[in-house]
């Protein structure tokens, strides 16, 4: 039984009618997600798989010829017809979706990922950062040549391309022009015969550590595709740089969490705060003091919010909201003094007397449950643990 053939447009997560931006987008997504070198050591056989799968994908798709084809004929019809050109390399089209040339200049012009980490606060205030990162710069020694002498000396056989043309012959009065990798310089573009540069090995680049400056801007998000800063990258030439992928990831904050562009943070209050209304000076997410006050009852668990307090929207300019979810501390115990004070203040009329009519025998004590023990949770289903606060009620705090 032959094995289920992969069906392109599934890969790629693109309808058949995508157009070819649709489908540059949605590899460049997947190529991300799947690159071994971004999966854990676990999972690198299967992530590099993928890979490939989802660059044979876009290489079929991108062209109108064998989209065709597949269209009508499906994988079968691509082998029978030439399949992929000879010396395809998943691994050189990651790094092509950012900028054409030899497969040399490919490699050079690949940008370089690197994840940038941050708090809320850096997103919320804004902050530049200077990151060290590792990436390759002109061999100084050999003044990028690759060779001792420091001359130029070019692959005759691919005339410094890397490449070579192939001709693959699809039937009559049909040809297919694909392209390999140079056999005598591997790709290299430059003749072998010479002697190399010591430093570099040939190779006309040498790694180093650099510190670049990179702008975490206000609203800043977690973003699953790279933004790219270009120029920030390997060096190409005398006075060329390839790019920077830039991933930002943000570190869980202890009081605060984020939610789309609004702040939220839980606050405790006592319960005659919760009772009478109260003042509170809060420290905000940007280090400053702010005044909250309420002159109603507090339910507890209810949330208010403060408008406009919240994460910058840059496509918007606007401010997302501030929510604040008020958790009542009750007081473990009353004195008898506090007790009948509370009994004359709060209205008996409310109190249930139909206990009157119950037997003592079938009186009860409530005994105290430790709530970090759990026990009564600990049998319920996940569906049955989730509690139900109330609606959020939109009531804006003033400031003072």
């Amino acid at each position: 039984m032959s094995a289920k053939k992969d069906d392109y447009y599934e890969l790629l997560g693109v309808s058949k009618t995508a157009t070819k931006e649709e489908i540059s987008k949605a590899y460049k997504k997947g190529a991300l997600k799947w690159h071994p070198d971004r999966n854990p050591p676990e999972n690198k056989e299967a992530a590099e798989e993928m890979f490939k799968k989802i660059a044979k994908a876009n290489e079929i798709l991108q062209d109108d010829e064998k989209r065709e084809m597949y269209d009508r004929f499906g994988e079968d019809g691509l082998q029978q017809g030439g399949g992929m050109p000879a010396g395809f390399n998943p691994f050189e089209m990651f790094g092509n979706m950012f900028g054409g040339g030899t497969r040399q200049e490919k490699q050079e012009e690949r940008p370089i990922v690197h994840e940038v980490k941050c708090t809320l606060k850096d997103s919320y205030i804004g902050v530049k950062k200077f990151e060290m990162i590792e990436r390759y710069v002109l061999c100084t020694p050999c003044e990028g040549t690759g060779f001792k002498d420091k001359k130029v000396h070019t692959c005759s056989t691919c005339n410094g391309k890397g490449v070579q043309i192939i001709i693959h012959q699809l039937g009559p009065g049909m040809v297919q022009h694909a392209t390999r990798s140079c056999t005598s310089c591997k790709g290299s573009g430059s003749d072998a015969g010479h002697i190399k540069c010591e430093r570099c090995d040939g190779s006309k680049r040498v790694k180093e550590i650099s510190k670049i400056e990179i702008d975490v801007k206000k609203g800043t998000k977690r973003n699953p595709v790279p933004v790219i800063l270009k120029g920030k990258g390997s060096q190409t030439g005398p006075t060329a740089y390839g790019d920077l992928a830039v991933l930002f990831t943000f570190e869980n904050d202890p009081v605060y969490t984020r939610k789309g562009n609004d702040l939220h943070r839980r606050v405790d209050i006592s319960l005659r705060k919760a009772l009478l209304g109260f003042k509170l000076t809060l420290d905000h997410l940007d280090g400053k003091k702010i005044v909250v006050q309420s002159e109603e009852v507090i339910q507890p668990f209810s949330t208010k919010k403060i408008s406009n307090l919240g994460f910058l929207d840059n496509s918007t300019n606007t401010n997302g909201d501030y929510f604040i979810e008020f958790n009542v501390v009750f007081p473990e115990k009353y004195n008898s003094k506090q007790l009948k004070a509370l009994d004359l203040v709060l209205h008996r009329d409310q109190e249930d007397d139909s206990h009157k009519k119950v037997d003592s025998l079938h009186h009860y004590k409530l005994e105290f449950v430790p709530i970090a023990s759990n026990k009564y949770y600990d049998h319920l289903d996940e569906d049955e643990q989730t509690f139900d606060s109330g609606p959020t009620e939109q009531v804006q705090c003033a400031q003072q």
